[in-house]
């Protein structure tokens, strides 16, 4: 199965300023979209696992400007080698940026709009440090942890 590339590639070439094909080639966007788009993947799949990858026409528009800004990095960093590659404001501007929102979403602190409510349910069980209730034997020797018991009835008060 191909990868849908996320983003468009003539958002792409104008958010370069427009440059002709033997500057940035077609071939040029399209590496950079499809680097773009593993990277977006790799971090909002831990988010939404069963939606990535997204497939044509249902990718969240956040993830379509992620993938330009990131393809504009991209595909600048291919074109300026050597030690220093790119200036600061390039890389903040459209890779730092991009990567923190990307990190808030793979943590859940960002929710895509159009997927809102499909990360699943976050169950928390705060049991560490208490003996488990239900055991593997005979269900009439179960019973409530006493330090749980006594952690509860503090709490309340």
């Amino acid at each position: 199965m191909s990868l849908f590339l996320y983003g468009s590639s003539g958002d792409c070439r104008q958010e370069l300023g427009n440059p002709d094909e033997v500057e940035y080639s077609a071939e040029d966007i399209r590496r950079a979209r499809e680097r773009a788009t593993n990277l977006i993947n790799s971090y909002v799949g831990k988010a939404y696992p069963s939606n990535v990858p997204f497939a044509s026409g249902d990718t969240p528009n956040q993830l379509n400007t992620l993938c330009d800004d990131l393809s504009v990095f991209f595909a600048k960093r291919s074109k300026h080698h050597g030690p220093a590659p790119l200036s600061d404001e390039i890389k903040e501007e459209y890779y730092d940026k991009s990567i923190a929102l990307l990190e808030a979403i793979s943590k859940g602190d960002v929710e895509l709009p159009e997927l809102e409510g499909k990360q699943g349910d976050a169950i928390l069980a705060p049991r560490k440090g208490y003996s488990p209730t239900f055991g593997e034997g005979d269900e009439l020797s179960w019973d409530v942890s006493p330090d749980k018991l006594t952690d509860e009835s503090d709490a309340r008060d």
